[in-house]
This record gives structure tokens, sequence and C-alpha cells, in this order.
């Protein structure tokens, strides 16, 4: 079993400070739309392969949902497309909201 690296607000935060990371939202387009981190792209079932063909498999990824529940079913994927370094947003977007 894949092990789901884990990154909190506060981590997330200082690090955009200091390093470019893909910022992977995969809430639903409208909530995407409403809101969304700085920067972030929206990817579904319907751009999935579009975006791993266009990304950089090297730079770093966070992923992130409503809560950091449905990002962590999409890690071991992009695990297996040959991205290497990716985590998952503790507490997902709702927690973003807060700080």
């Amino acid at each position: 079993m894949t092990e789901i690296k884990e990154i909190t607000v506060e981590e997330l935060k200082e690090k955009l400070k200091t390093e470019k990371m893909i910022l992977v939202d995969i809430r639903d387009e409208e909530n995407f739309a409403e809101n969304h981190i700085s920067n972030a792209i929206h990817v579904d079932q319907y751009n999935f392969n579009e975006f791993v063909e266009d990304a950089d498999l090297k730079q770093s990824i966070v992923v992130y949902c409503y809560r950091g529940n449905r990002s962590k079913k999409l890690i071991p994927r992009l695990l297996h497309k040959g991205f290497k370094e990716v985590h998952n947003l503790t507490g997902g977007f709702n927690e973003w909201l807060k700080f």
C-alpha cells in the first residue's frame, strides 16, 4: 500500500514562499470557479490525462479536495504515473479557509 504524505496548511504556506509547487484542486468545477488556492489547477476525470501529460513529473504536487479525504485516493494514481513528490493537504480546502 502506498504511504500518503500529508502537508498541513501552515507547512504549505511556508513552502509556497520559497518553492514552486503544483497545486491540484479536485473539487467540483463550480466550487473551484468560486474560490480556490491561488495558482491551483482544477483536475477532474475529464482532464486528468492531459494534466499528467503536461505536468513536470519532478515538481512537488499538493492535492486537495474539500476535507482531504477524496484527494488521498488520487495520490497513488499520480505516483503510479511517475510523479515523485505528491502530498495531500491535511483538512483540504476547508482547512485552508481557516487561515
